[in-house]
């Protein structure tokens, strides 16, 4: 028999507790809580090495202190019939503490079973409970722990303030479903760092009313990447903003760096979002801002998305990605994306670099030594200036093309003949590498446009709206 310790300044209480992995050890686990939050000292609860069922349990406050540290040398292991908590939200639960410090340990959710009963199509398994909840707690910290199979979420920070998440351990088959890592909602001041995350859905999740979170050295694979959103299923929603992603590796994902919303009416937002420094390795979708997201299409479809995502910043972004177009900007039509920047963004696919996919997007790129920038470039500047005179939309266009102001190009037009004999390596960059066809054939249809009012006077010839109309 393992005992369960609750130390309390000079005292120590001994709280019976089999460590067998099949007797019931909530009692214990509740005792000691009892005695640890009702202690005006600050207080300890140790779980020794060995292996500890828990039934699904909420450790409750207030406490009469802010200083209840829980050290895990051991394993808690949920019921292996995935019913027995299935339906009650979470596993493991703190709500309403303040000053919880969580050190190692192990929580197995096994999971399986209930993975294995969505998977089939089964309309009566439960939800599934989430493994480790905090909810409207401040001052938490999770140091060096591990979830494993959980059946749902892993991690949730719900209505919390000054969390840190460090060193923790998440893993899950990558076909479980709703397995998220860590997920963060209605939180501010919240730090994710050095975290090894392998799931079945999102590594990191945001949910609306995430205020000032900080993520850092994350890895994640397999998993669906990390993820803003989704953002305005409901019509009244707190938006995000002040999210930084930095030194991130992703292998095998579905996703990397995600933002998504519902393509509903919604108050929510994303804003000043900085994602810096990742590296994407055989990743599916490496950037995506997804304003149609629409499971199963019910209760959105054919609507646009009244979420409002401005000043997205997207630097030194290396890697290769597992499909052609790596950098895919999908926004709505209502609220287009606005202060969209991409800094030094580098992916490749097959060896060649990537391409890019906009729609309803506003924004800048720097650094246009391959196409993934080039081709979001170009789109963007067909947003910006589609107000503007033909003229004045060819001359940006090839600045931007040429890297250079085209005054000397332009004047060297003399006649339509030379237009229609001029080749597109004459126009391009010489320090770009070779564009794919369907890069070449946009261009082309660009410069049509272009060549087609450069001799115009800017006043008397029509605007870009008009010519859109018009093609």
């Amino acid at each position: 028999m393992k005992i369960l310790e609750y130390v309390s300044c000079c005292r120590k209480t001994i709280l019976g507790s089999k460590s067998d992995g099949r007797s019931d050890s909530t009692k214990a686990f509740l005792a000691a809580w009892a005695k640890a939050c009702g202690s005006t000292a600050a207080s300890t609860i140790y779980v020794p090495p060995g292996r500890y069922l828990l039934h699904n349990v909420v450790f409750q406050g207030q406490c009469r202190n802010n200083d209840i540290t829980i050290r895990i040398d051991g394993t808690l292991v949920a019921p292996s019939d995935y019913r027995v908590v299935g339906d009650a939200g979470n596993w493991i639960l703190f709500e309403h503490v303040n000053g919880v410090y969580i050190y190692g340990g192990i929580l197995d959710g096994q999971g399986a079973g209930l993975w294995a009963c969505k998977r089939s199509g089964n309309n009566n398994c439960p939800s599934g409970a989430t493994t480790l909840g905090f909810s409207n707690s401040n001052n938490i910290l999770i140091n060096g722990l591990t979830s494993q199979n959980s059946q749902m979420f892993h991690v949730v920070t719900n209505g919390c303030h000054n969390v840190k998440v460090q060193g923790v351990r998440v893993s899950a088959s990558g076909n479980s479903p709703n397995t998220d890592g860590i997920h963060v909602q209605s939180s501010s001041d919240v730090t994710i760092l050095n975290a090894r995350i392998g799931t079945g859905d999102d590594c990191v999740s945001v949910g609306p009313g995430t205020t000032n979170l900080w993520i850092e050295n994350v890895a994640c694979g397999p998993g669906h990447g990390i993820s803003i959103g989704s953002l305005g299923k409901e019509l009244h929603e707190a938006g995000v903003q002040n999210v930084t992603v930095k030194i991130v590796t992703f292998t095998g994902t579905e996703n990397g760096l995600r933002i998504k919303s519902w393509g509903r009416p919604s108050t929510g937002f994303s804003r000043n979002i900085l994602f810096q420094h990742a590296l994407m390795k055989n990743v599916d979708n490496p950037i995506v801002i997804d304003q149609n997201y629409c499971p199963d299409n019910k209760n959105c479809p054919g609507k646009s998305s009244w979420v409002k995502i401005s000043d997205v910043t997207y630097q030194d972004i290396h890697g290769a990605s597992a499909t052609e177009i790596a950098v895919k900007f999908d926004c709505s039509p209502k609220y287009p994306c606005s202060g969209i920047n991409l800094e030094d963004v580098k992916l490749i696919y097959k060896n060649q670099p990537a391409e890019a996919s906009c729609r309803n997007a506003d924004g800048s790129a720097s650094d246009s030594s391959n196409w993934t920038q080039f081709g979001g470039h170009l789109d963007m500047l067909f947003q910006v200036t589609k107000k503007c005179n033909v003229y004045s939309f060819g001359v940006l266009a090839l600045e931007v093309i040429k890297e250079n102001h085209p005054r000397d190009f332009i004047s060297s037009i003399s006649s339509s003949s030379f237009i229609r004999s001029i080749s597109l390596n004459e126009i391009l960059d010489p320090r770009l590498s070779t564009a794919s066809r369907n890069v070449q054939d946009m261009l082309i249809s660009i410069m049509e446009v272009v060549f087609l009012r450069l001799d115009v006077s800017p006043k008397s010839g029509p605007t870009m709206h008009t010519m859109c109309q018009l093609i």
